[in-house]
């Protein structure tokens, strides 16, 4: 079982909210997750999938996993979402 498993919800640094949807193995902290929530909260209008272990933010920070999320926070359901 990895650190973030895949169907994880979590909250980025970005403030932007998503679901793990790939391990990377060589970078366990660092998994790909499909963002659906803005930083302000609000769906987007198309879920993006970012590379946290390429992903930077305006001046050239890492974005990082701040927290897991428990399924169902602000209305989103994995299992319904992507899984």
């Amino acid at each position: 079982v990895g650190v973030y498993p895949t169907g994880t919800l979590v909250e980025l640094t970005s403030g932007e909210v998503g679901i793990v949807v790939k391990e990377n193995p060589g970078k366990r902290l660092r998994p790909q997750v499909l963002v659906i929530l803005d930083p302000d909260k609000q769906q987007r209008a198309d879920f993006t999938e970012m590379d946290l272990a390429a992903a930077t933010q305006a001046g050239s920070q890492n974005i990082e996993i701040a927290k897991t999320l428990e399924p169902g926070a602000f209305g989103l359901d994995p299992e319904t979402l992507y899984i």
